[in-house]
């Protein structure tokens, strides 16, 4: 009877990792946003990064985010912490999976065309301090 409870836990154990690993892929976020900005697309095992930040510490609230010209691509399952493109020979590497680039165009389409169907209620917030000193002169001049 003990065998039979050690097996019988085993095929609990891995269902339940299979159905966790199932659940993740599918919760996790398909296309990263920030407003109306695309800043990575996630699709099975392959995430490409259009816009990334490059700062530590408090710096990744000082400092902006850059905006690649040509995306980053990584294999999430063979470079989970996305540091893939600090070696050597990732240019090779993207070079023969550029194609996979393509099934992120392909969603950021699809992405965009869902605009047509549902279009933005508002401006999305941002908090700069141009706009805020607009926004006080607009209120300043009209309550004259």
């Amino acid at each position: 009877m003990i065998a039979g409870r050690y097996i019988g836990l085993l095929l609990i154990g891995i269902l339940l990792l299979v159905l966790t690993v199932w659940l993740v892929n599918r919760l996790l976020a398909r296309n990263i946003t920030r407003r109306s900005d695309v800043f990575a697309i996630r699709y099975g095992r392959w995430k490409t990064v259009f816009i990334e930040q490059n700062h530590e510490g408090l710096d990744v609230w000082r400092e902006g985010f850059n905006k690649l010209r040509m995306g980053k691509l990584f294999d999430m399952y063979a470079d989970s912490f996305e540091r893939g493109d600090k070696s050597l020979m990732y240019d090779q590497w993207f070079i023969h999976h550029a194609y996979m680039m393509y099934g992120g165009t392909a969603l950021v389409a699809q992405w965009l065309e869902s605009f047509k169907e549902f279009p933005p209620r508002q401006k999305p917030a941002s908090f700069n301090l141009d706009e805020v000193m607009s926004k006080i002169q607009e209120t300043g001049k009209g309550s004259n």
